[in-house]
């Protein structure tokens, strides 16, 4: 299935897809976490204020704003662990080779941390190397209810990653099938994990506002790409 448009921006790729409302910021590059836990500035004003090209609303927070399960930066551990079956993964990106991981979190121990790592806890995975992961997502509290949702992914062969907005509500089952008939990820092993949904789910790109959605949310977790 192929792109309703595409943006060319340099070093990042934006297309949007009209099923589902879907829009994708593909990118090779490192993203940073913008977290917050008593956020003052919307989306968009971190945006312009910060000079980030692509923002999107970040991974599960406690009513408290903070971040639920684990969350280190950079060696700088700012969450515990948490035990929840919607929390199914820890989410690694190694900045040095800018690849990231999907790691079972019933696999993880803190020592296992590693300062040159971006690491966070969310979930479900929705697709695992091609094939949707059905028993994380029925066993999930919302994989099989229908809600906006924001998710990550990443490609193995050329190291792309991929922010996913999804304006229309749905299942991740039958939003897995449909990403993984789009010609961007043709060829490619694909994985995509669940970040965090319903009126969570932001896209601000303050050089292209045709594509943004939910820009005045304040959040206090976001993942933005310079």
């Amino acid at each position: 299935m192929e792109p309703t448009s595409e943006i060319l921006d340099n070093d990042i790729h934006a297309y949007t897809f009209d099923v589902y409302g879907v829009s994708v910021i593909a990118f090779r590059s490192n993203f940073e976490i913008v977290y917050e836990p008593q956020p003052k500035l919307s989306v968009r004003e971190i945006g312009r204020r910060f000079k980030y090209r692509y923002l999107i609303n970040g991974s599960f927070f406690e009513w408290t704003g903070k971040h639920a399960g684990w969350l280190s930066i950079s060696g700088n551990k700012l969450m515990r662990f948490k035990r929840d079956r919607q929390l199914t993964h820890i989410a690694i990106l190694n900045t040095p080779t800018s690849a990231m991981t999907f790691q079972p979190a019933e696999l993880w121990e803190s020592s296992m941390s590693d300062a040159t790592n971006i690491e966070f806890q969310t979930g479900p995975l929705i697709i695992r190397n091609n094939a949707l992961d059905t028993s994380s997502i029925s066993q999930s509290i919302n994989g099989l209810s229908q809600h906006q949702r924001t998710l990550l992914g990443y490609t193995e062969e050329d190291k792309l990653k991929f922010f996913i907005t999804v304006r229309k509500s749905e299942r991740l089952d039958q939003l897995g099938d449909y990403l993984l008939k789009l010609s961007i990820f043709e060829g490619k092993t694909l994985s995509i994990i669940n970040l965090d949904g319903g009126p969570s789910v932001a896209l601000a790109a303050p050089a292209h506002p045709e594509i943004n959605h939910n820009e005045q949310a304040v959040l206090p977790i976001l993942f933005a790409l310079r």
